[in-house]
């Protein structure tokens, strides 16, 4: 449809017969954004968050959060 989405699919992760998780399998990299976008990996950072034993959990898995805190604030 002409705009840019991460080639990935959505899972279903069950464990002995317990429902756990949907999850899309690939975490963005700023290799995406290079790759689509231009420039280079530097120009891109990549926020994330994570659900980590309960707690959510925001992280830079590429770059840093200089522009994100500046969206937020």
């Amino acid at each position: 449809m002409g705009q840019p989405y991460r080639r990935s699919r959505y899972y279903h992760l069950y464990l002995n017969g317990q429902y756990w998780v949907s999850t899309n399998g690939r975490a963005p990299r700023s290799s995406y954004g290079q790759t689509y976008f231009g420039g280079s990996k530097t120009n891109y950072d990549v926020v994330k968050c994570a659900n980590h034993v309960g707690n959510f959990v925001t992280e830079a898995t590429d770059g840093n959060f200089i522009a994100w805190s500046n969206l937020w604030t």
